[in-house]
């Protein structure tokens, strides 16, 4: 992983003939001759995909992509998988680029040729920020983009199931990282028994790589001048892949709140409609979304700056930029380790390009679409797993009986630790209080971080909010909180003029590291034998395949639940991965206990 939080964008020229060429590769980015054309004989063809995906049994496909450039493979593969695909199906593309093009050198190749989608790949296109990026291009198609050298992904150990692998780098002689033969070898054991692979070089040493990983390799007739390709396969029977795990029938998501809805969302790309368990609460008109970088590259960091990305790319943010202060030596540092698409130096502080913020009708799903009878008002009482179905146990508001139901799968995402899976978590709640100003005039944003966020919206100022450890219960709004928020606002805005204030309570969770809690539930009575067992060295393996825990949040959840329920349902289903091992790891429940022994490690 780069010691920075971004990578630069490659540099491309335009030579006459108009194929782009990689200026540090010198390298074109396909054959004078080929283009589309050349793509889709070598990769959508060669791999036999149209007729694989008519044809396609399992609920899932997943290509990986080594090179993914200006994404046409990628446009390709969407497009006849749209054509061929059953109701249901989802296409997974996992595609790797360590020098990505920029938004202006892909908008002005896309203009020149004829392709579907394309606008809707402009749309989601990522800021450079290094790592893994979820972007949903389509309701049925998946695209996982990891910014970065490919070796460290596989070296992850996290890619299974690859049926089709596309081998689309420079050539050998420009990159010859990309055929490398561990990098090769780490393809083969990722991808399942059967899996083809394409590519345009018929080198003595591509060849003699991918028979050495595994691969039966075979010459085909190439495109246009090209008078060869290559096409390779893994026998039957290599080696078995992850089972896929089967949609579950019944879910539930218990919380009502910001995480709770999020996890809903995620589930409902996948035509999944769970049953909501809400005990209210409060919710604020208006929610910043505010990226944090620490000065030294770390895992929160980099989690706080994908999640921006994946809550821009798949909600309605609202994006007047967002403005934290600090002083000038802690600005330069940190810009240093940023792309100019991310943030830039406005004076004061740093300018945060996709920050800025949702309205609160954005952020929770539409529950008037929502069946009554998937919606339940009420506490539970407790989640318990047993061996075929989770059992929740729930207290119906207005009611004096319980109600117990059965499901498949359970996603907590409520800090209630009254629930025995969730009760070792050490989680603290935090009170604390907002405003909404009315002022005699409005600006227009961006968001104001500052000791508070300050929100302009159009119907007001939101400013939010103070903390509060030692508030044990709800309590109407306090004049002292109140008078804080106020000054913040008088600050940032000292010519606006206060015409009425309206103050908001609520209460936030978060933990000893202030990093949220996602991840599937541990068995907490086999981590404590663990943890007693001092000559255990291989990772704690024991947690649950049916219950999924996201909590946490203290006042980061518009910037991270968005995408750590994204990751919690696809590990659940058995997914492509959402997160690098090194982001789980800090995620995981199970991490503070296993931090005390100095064993905190992600699963296998």
């Amino acid at each position: 992983m780069t010691n920075d939080y971004c990578l630069q964008h490659a540099t491309i020229d335009w030579p006459l003939r108009s194929v782009p060429q990689a200026r540090r590769e010198g390298d074109i980015y396909w054959s004078f001759t080929g283009g589309l054309d050349e793509k889709r004989h070598v990769y959508i063809e060669g791999n036999g995909l149209p007729e694989r995906f008519s044809s396609l049994k399992q609920s899932s496909f997943q290509v990986f992509e080594l090179g993914f450039g200006f994404g046409l493979n990628f446009l390709l593969t969407a497009s006849a998988w749209s054509h061929r695909a059953q109701p249901g199906q989802i296409l997974h593309y996992v595609a790797v680029e360590r020098a990505p093009v920029a938004p202006a050198d892909l908008r002005r190749l896309l203009q020149r040729i004829t392709i579907s989608n394309k606008e809707r790949l402009t749309q989601i296109y990522p800021a450079p920020v290094a790592g893994l990026h979820t972007l949903w291009f389509q309701p049925n198609v998946c695209l996982h983009l990891y910014l970065g050298d490919a070796r460290s992904l596989l070296a992850d150990g996290l890619l299974r199931n690859i049926d089709c692998i596309f081998l689309d780098g420079f050539a050998p002689i420009r990159n010859p990282d990309a055929w490398d033969p561990w990098v090769l070898k780490q393809l083969a054991l990722a991808s399942r028994s059967g899996a083809t692979l394409c590519t345009y070089s018929v080198a003595g040493h591509v060849r003699r790589n991918l028979q050495a990983a595994g691969f039966q390799i075979q010459r085909r007739p190439g495109y246009g001048q090209k008078r060869e390709m290559l096409h390779a396969s893994l026998p039957p029977d290599t080696h078995e892949g992850t089972p896929l795990t089967v949609a579950p029938v019944s879910v539930a998501v218990i919380g009502g709140g910001l995480a709770g809805h999020q996890v809903a969302r995620a589930l409902s790309r996948r035509g999944i409609q769970p049953t909501i368990f809400d005990d209210g609460g409060i919710r604020l008109p208006m929610y910043a979304l505010s990226p944090q970088v620490a000065l030294n590259v770390n895992p929160e960091s980099r989690l706080s700056l994908l999640g921006t990305q994946f809550t821009n790319n798949h909600l309605d943010v609202q994006r007047i930029g967002l403005q934290r202060k600090m002083s000038s030596g802690r600005r330069q540092r940190v810009l240093a380790s940023l792309h100019p698409d991310v943030a830039s130096d406005c004076g004061n502080g740093l300018l945060y390009t996709h920050g800025g913020f949702l309205y609160g009708k954005d952020l929770f799903t539409d529950e008037t679409n929502t069946p009554d009878n998937r919606i339940q008002r009420g506490q539970v009482l407790d989640v318990v797993e047993q061996s075929d179905r989770v059992v929740v146990t729930f207290q119906p508001i207005h009611s004096p009986s319980t109600q117990i139901d059965n499901f498949d799968h359970v996603y907590i995402a409520a800090p209630d630790r009254a629930l025995t899976v969730l009760s070792p978590v050490p989680l603290t709640p935090v009170w604390g209080q907002s405003v909404v100003i009315q002022a005699d005039s409005t600006i227009d944003g961006p968001v104001i971080a500052d000791g508070a966020s300050i929100i302009p919206g159009p119907d007001g100022f939101q400013v939010s909010a103070t903390y509060d450890r030692d508030r044990h219960s709800q309590s109407d709004p306090r004049y002292q909180d109140t008078e804080v928020l106020v000054h913040h606002f008088r600050r940032s805005h000292p010519d606006t003029r206060v015409q009425s204030i309206r103050a908001i309570t609520g209460q936030r969770t978060t933990t000893p590291d202030r990093v949220p809690v996602a991840g599937p539930a541990p068995d907490w009575q086999a981590l404590g034998a663990y943890c007693a067992d001092n000559t255990q060295t291989r990772p704690f393996q024991n947690y649950s395949d049916r219950i999924g825990l996201l909590t946490g949040f203290g006042s980061h959840g518009t910037t991270l639940a968005p995408l750590l329920a994204e990751f919690l349902v696809a590990s659940m289903m058995k997914e492509p991965t959402v997160l690098t091992r090194d982001l789980m790891t800090v995620l995981l429940p199970s991490r503070f206990l296993l931090r005390q022994v100095g064993r905190l490690q992600t699963p296998l």
